[in-house]
C-alpha cells in the first residue's frame, strides 16, 4: 500500500506538515512518481465510447457523474470510490454480457469469486466530473479464472485523461450441490459472452 497526501489547494487555512510526513505531502495526484499519466486525443463528433470501447475491441464502457461521497471532505475522488467503482463496472459488464450475477447463482449456482484485484490513481477527478469506465477480459487461467482491467479517464478538451487503473482476477465458486464449495470451469459460450467474442 502506497500513502500520499494531496494539498488541499482551497483550504482556509493550513499548517506545514510536520517533517515525519511532509515527503508524503503532493500537490495533485499526478505528481506521484509512478503516476504514468495516460492521454487519449478525442476529436470533435467523437463521444468517449468511440475511443475507449469501439466496435470489435471487446471492452465495455460505463460512465458515471463523480458524487460528493466518493470525495470524502475533497473535491477529488477517493482511492476507496475506485475500488467501488471496479466492484460496480464488474456487475454492469456481467449484466451487460448475459452473465448477471443473480441469472448465474440462479442457474448455475455460480456466485461470484475475486482473488485479486488492485487498483491504483493516476490523475485527479474532481467532483460532478464524468468519469469514463473501460472494463476489459484479457486472459483466462486454466478456464477456471479470468483477469481484466479497469481504467478510468475524464475528458479535459481535446483529451482523454486516465485517472486510474487497475487489475483484477475474477472466477466463480460453486454454491449449493454435489459440487458446492469448488471453483466453476467457465465454458466456452462463457468465455466469448466475457470477451465479447472478439476475433
Amino acid at each position: 500500500m502506497r500513502v500520499a497526501l494531496i494539498a488541499e489547494k482551497d483550504a482556509p487555512a493550513s499548517e506545514p506538515a510536520p517533517s515525519a510526513v511532509s515527503g508524503l505531502v503532493l500537490d495533485e495526484v499526478a505528481a506521484l512518481a509512478d503516476a504514468d499519466e495516460t492521454a487519449l486525443p478525442i476529436s470533435d463528433g467523437q463521444d468517449a465510447a468511440d475511443v475507449l470501447a469501439p466496435q470489435g475491441s471487446g471492452a465495455y464502457l460505463w460512465s458515471w457523474r463523480a458524487p460528493y461521497f466518493y470525495c470524502h471532505y475533497s473535491d477529488r475522488v477517493q482511492h476507496s470510490a475506485y475500488v467501488r467503482a471496479m466492484e460496480e463496472v464488474v456487475d454492469h459488464f456481467l449484466h451487460d454480457r448475459g452473465l448477471g450475477v443473480g441469472k448465474m447463482l440462479e442457474e448455475r449456482a455460480w456466485i461470484p469469486v475475486v482473488s485479486r484485484a488492485r487498483v491504483r490513481l493516476t490523475a485527479d477527478a474532481h467532483m460532478e466530473e464524468i468519469v469514463h469506465t473501460v472494463f476489459t477480459v484479457q486472459d483466462f487461467i486454466k478456464d477456471m479464472s479470468y483477469t481484466a482491467t479497469f481504467d478510468c479517464y475524464v475528458r479535459r478538451g481535446d483529451r482523454l485523461v486516465r485517472t486510474a487503473t487497475g487489475t483484477i482476477m475474477h472466477g466463480y465458486a460453486i454454491s449449493r450441490g454435489e459440487k458446492a464449495g469448488t471453483v466453476a470451469l467457465l465454458d466456452e459460450d462463457t468465455k466469448k459472452a466475457l470477451t465479447g467474442d472478439r476475433a
